[in-house]
């Protein structure tokens, strides 16, 4: 499953408008891999179970937890999503070097 929409993740010289932090936490390993997949398309992982995306459209966003709510059983997951309000440069600190992915420009239509 791809979520419909125009996602702007990554380094591009676009100027980025939204910055959505997603943590989700699975009760069970398969739909634990589908929710990763799909937010790994769209965005990049900082954490095992916490990822960035860069969003240019609210819709986007709208767009992406609709695809994602049909991945969730109520009872047993959860994913919280947290928009970051500053510029996306100036919202976060990063303390240590250790890296999960590097940051590559791409788009995902």
């Amino acid at each position: 499953m791809t979520p419909t929409g125009m996602f702007l993740c990554g380094g591009s010289k676009t100027r980025i408008e939204m910055l959505f932090l997603f943590a989700y936490d699975m009760g069970d390993d398969k739909r634990r891999q589908k929710v990763s997949n799909l937010l790994c398309a769209v965005g990049m992982r900082v954490q095992f179970s916490l990822l960035e995306c860069e969003v240019s459209e609210v819709s986007s966003i709208d767009t992406l937890c609709a695809d994602l709510q049909l991945l969730l059983n109520d009872d047993e997951d959860q994913i919280r999503i947290y928009r970051i309000q500053d510029h996306p440069s100036e919202a976060f600190r990063i303390l240590g070097s250790r890296t999960l992915e590097e940051r590559q420009a791409y788009w995902v239509i």
